[in-house]
């Protein structure tokens, strides 16, 4: 009986033993990650820094416009009779778009063109009776005075019934049809010509001073890219919008553009030939100072920059890194000044 309890106590003792013995070798084969990168190094991507040429740019959206473009408004109150065109029809200028009732209360068209015929009539009349020494030159310029007073109340009411196109151009926006019933001062419809079309771009006043007349100008819109020019710089801030205008043209031989569309605008403000430029992400603002991590000899090395401010995801480098640095570009975030760093480049 005694030598069975021993044989179990001494069973009972093996795992408790094997377990402190296991316990004891996961404690000697574990290392932390700080003992890790003190021995190999924190993991670091590089790149070699390089000069190449670089465009200063600007980044705007913007509204485009045809840069002739009109509205017409309804000078009556009525309802619409016809409407001969349609969104995108070419119109020449004058031609009737749209026409109201003749029978409107407020023109009293057919009252006033039989007072224009009825001068037409009288003032030819008066001028063969002048030529034929019946009447005096006073009484001449009399008839002419009332028939061209005619003619214009005429001219203004028949633009009242029959709504013509301003300019030449396409239809870009019809807000009625026939059978609407329209209030005096209601938009009718715009017309454009989009032979060039005009964006209109508000800067700041830190960037006002690097756009200039001439610049160029590329519009992004619909997957496509659209080259122009700088048209108009303001030198007087808009007090409400507290920035300065600028407009830039587009030529729009294939009419592409349209007026209303919006569009992502860059402006080169200026070209440089081999200078350092890097990724924006890579710079660490400390303050208002920037720095970026190298490696030099196994180490990192925090090094502060000068940067030109500008927009964009790249930014140009005045001084603190030279072409053939091997720049931190990935585990900035782990490293400090004159620690250990392992390159892990794919």
């Amino acid at each position: 009986m005694k030598k069975a309890l021993l044989v179990l106590l001494i069973l009972s003792l093996v795992p408790l033993s094997g377990c402190r013995l296991f316990g004891k070798k996961e404690e000697t084969s574990f290392k932390s990650m700080e003992q890790i990168y003190q021995e190999k190094g924190v993991p670091v991507k590089t790149e070699e820094v390089r000069a190449e040429d670089f465009a200063m740019v600007l980044k705007y959206s913007a509204t485009l416009r045809a840069r002739s473009e009109a509205v017409r408004y309804s000078r009556i109150s009525d309802v619409v009779q016809n409407v001969y065109f349609k969104v995108g029809d070419y119109v020449r200028e004058n031609q009737t778009v749209l026409t109201f009732p003749e029978n409107n209360q407020t023109t009293q068209y057919h009252q006033v063109k039989a007072a224009y015929e009825l001068a037409a009539t009288t003032y030819k009349r008066m001028e063969r009776m002048y030529q034929e020494g019946v009447i005096s030159k006073q009484e001449l310029d009399s008839a002419r005075t009332n028939f061209e007073v005619a003619k214009a109340n005429l001219n203004t009411t028949d633009d009242s019934i029959r709504v013509k196109a301003p300019l030449s151009g396409y239809i870009t926006q019809l807000n009625v049809k026939p059978t609407d019933n329209v209030n005096s001062g209601a938009p009718l419809f715009t017309v454009s010509n989009l032979d060039q079309i005009e964006a209109q771009i508000w800067a700041s006043s830190k960037e006002i001073g690097q756009i200039k007349l001439g610049q160029t100008v590329t519009a992004e819109w619909n997957g496509r890219t659209y080259q122009g020019v700088i048209s108009q710089v303001s030198q007087i801030m808009d007090t409400g919008k507290k920035a300065f205008e600028v407009k830039a043209l587009f030529k729009n031989p294939n009419k592409e553009l349209t007026s209303g569309i919006t569009a992502d605008l860059t402006i080169e403000t200026e070209r440089k030939n081999q200078t350092v430029v890097i990724d924006r992400k890579n710079l660490i603002n400390e303050s208002g100072k920037y720095f970026v991590y190298v490696v030099e000899q196994g180490k990192a090395v925090k090094r502060e920059v000068e940067i030109v401010e500008g927009q964009g995801v790249r930014v140009e480098v005045l001084s603190g890194l030279k072409p053939g640095d091997l720049l931190i570009t990935e585990g900035q975030n782990m490293v400090a000044d004159d620690i250990k760093v392992q390159i892990v480049n794919s």
